[in-house]
C-alpha cells in the first residue's frame, strides 16, 4: 500500500484507509504525458488474509467490527480492482488472491461462530 508520503504502510489498514489508499494509487497512475498521450501503469497487488465471497465476489475480512450490521467490514478488493480496470484502459492490473472463499450468507449467520 502506498501511503501519502510515498511510504509503504506496514500496519494493517482499516476498510476505510484501504479505500483512501487505492483511490490515492489510481489516482497517481492517471498521468497525462508530455505529448497528452495517457501514462500505461501495471499495478500489481497480492491480498493474503481472511476472506469469502459475497455476492460472486472476493472480499477480505478487516479487523473493525459494524455494529449496525454486527459483523466485521469487509473490503470488497476484487469488486474495487474490477471498477478501477473499466475506467481507466491505461492502468494494467495483476492481482492474487490468497485467502479464503467461504461464501457469506448474513440472514442465516452460518459463518458466525456462537460462544
Amino acid at each position: 500500500m502506498v501511503a501519502e508520503s510515498n511510504e509503504i504502510c506496514y500496519h494493517e489498514p482499516t476498510v476505510e484507509e484501504w479505500e483512501k489508499q487505492f483511490r490515492l494509487v489510481i489516482e497517481r497512475s492517471n498521468v497525462k504525458q508530455p505529448d497528452g498521450s495517457q501514462k500505461r501503469t501495471l499495478i500489481m497487488q497480492f491480498f493474503a488474509g481472511h476472506g469469502m465471497t459475497y455476492n460472486g465476489e472476493q472480499v477480505l475480512l478487516g479487523n473493525d467490527y459494524d455494529e449496525k450490521n454486527e459483523w466485521y467490514k469487509f473490503l470488497k478488493v476484487e469488486q474495487s480492482v474490477r471498477t478501477a480496470a473499466n475506467f481507466n484502459s491505461n492502468i494494467y492490473f495483476f492481482t492474487v488472491f490468497a485467502c479464503c472463499r467461504e461464501k457469506f450468507m448474513m440472514k442465516n449467520n452460518e459463518n458466525r461462530d456462537e460462544a
